[in-house]
């Protein structure tokens, strides 16, 4: 009775076989077929022989890929490269560059220059590094996802990588940085791009109750907003209140964060904003804030943030945050986009805006697919009895 390894070696080549041909669905078929088989068994899964699963995996996800007609297919093929990095070694590369060019086809451009980009860096973490046809590849998406999100909020010029930095092609790179701060995510362009297309007046924040309506103070002498970003990563919604809004910007986050991601895309970005200084960074510790110890918030008239929770430890250092700035800045006007994750953590942050608003709105992203919502209000130093919500 054969094997499991002989089954699975009779699919891989059966496969092998149909790709030569041409045949690229029927071959993805019988990859994912191996790569099921050799996935169900613990025994294979722990053996290193010439077979894999996450070889299988990306096999079929090329074949996929190489077969695919629509941009529906093509995310179907990046799930599979997915699957196949999900079970590979850690420094195994060709994966995120199947991955990538999927993405690329599907036109998720942020995707795919972040999966170019740790291809990158798997390989030039090795010795070899990226061969000049892939370097071109990501200068090529790159380039793309700029001018995507150039049309997208319709800033003419703006240059902010996707993946946070513009990290320099080439062999002086420099090594790029790591964590949330190094992407751009989808809630901080939402939010971007209304502040750009609709200013304060968008209706996704600023309808309440009883005719009730969000406002912005104007404290500043000349009569501009001043802004502050909490975890502003390359600062792309501080770019949009400079810009849009007129604003005197402040974009905070921790300093490796500022170092890396926001600084570079001020500088590349001067031709945007009215002047140098139209967006100020500043190094912001929300633990330190909470424990009311080291720096403190700037008075402001509109807190802004995207995307700022991504698990549970995070939740009380931001809440600090903001307590203080409704402390220093009793009433001044915050929207956040977040981006739903959890519904423990959703409703916890909820209830602790709840508590700290005079006025609560919260309201699905309708521009978007993605689990974003808008919440928006004004904060209060003291907890309220009552909040309005829709």
């Amino acid at each position: 009775m054969p094997s499991p390894c002989e089954h699975r070696c009779d699919d891989r080549q059966q496969g092998v076989q149909l790709a030569e041909a041409g045949k690229f669905v029927e071959a993805a078929a019988w990859f994912g077929a191996a790569a099921d088989e050799a996935l169900s068994s613990r025994a294979d899964k722990q053996a290193h022989d010439d077979m894999p699963p996450y070889l299988l995996l990306d096999m079929q996800a090329q074949c996929l890929l190489e077969a695919a007609e629509s941009k529906k297919q093509c995310r179907e093929a990046a799930a599979v490269a997915q699957n196949a990095v999900g079970c590979a070694p850690p420094d195994w590369a060709d994966g995120y560059l199947t991955m990538a060019r999927a993405l690329r086809e599907s036109r998720e451009l942020a995707g795919s220059v972040a999966a170019y980009r740790q291809h990158r860096r798997l390989l030039e973490a090795s010795g070899p590094g990226s061969d000049a046809d892939v370097l071109q590849e990501y200068d090529a998406v790159h380039q793309e996802s700029m001018a995507e999100l150039e049309g997208e909020l319709g800033l003419a010029g703006l240059r902010v990588c996707p993946c946070g930095i513009d990290e320099p092609l080439g062999d002086d790179a420099q090594p790029a940085l790591q964590g949330p701060g190094s992407r751009l995510w989808k809630c901080g362009r939402i939010l971007a791009r209304l502040l750009v297309r609709e200013g304060l007046e968008s209706p996704d924040w600023s309808e309440l109750q009883a005719g009730q309506r969000l406002h912005a103070k104007r404290t500043a002498a000349d009569g501009r907003l001043s802004t502050l970003e909490l975890g502003c990563g390359s600062g792309l919604v501080s770019i949009a209140a400079a810009s849009a809004l007129g604003a005197h910007a402040v974009a905070s986050d921790l300093q490796e964060v500022i170092s890396a991601a926001l600084l570079p895309t001020l500088r590349d970005n001067t031709g945007v904003l009215s002047t140098a200084d139209a967006v100020a960074p500043l190094v912001l510790n929300w633990e330190h804030v909470a424990a009311g110890r080291g720096e403190m918030p700037p008075q402001c008239d509109v807190v802004l943030g995207a995307d700022l929770l991504y698990n549970e430890k995070m939740l009380g250092p931001l809440v600090g945050t903001l307590k203080a700035l409704a402390t220093r800045s009793p009433g001044c006007l915050f929207i956040i986009a977040h981006q739903e994750r959890t519904a423990t953590l959703d409703a916890a942050f909820r209830s602790q805006l709840e508590a700290m608003a005079l006025d609560l709105v919260v309201e699905h992203a309708a521009v978007d697919t993605t689990r974003c919502i808008l919440l928006s209000g004004h904060l209060s130093p003291r907890p309220q009895e009552r909040q309005f919500a829709i």
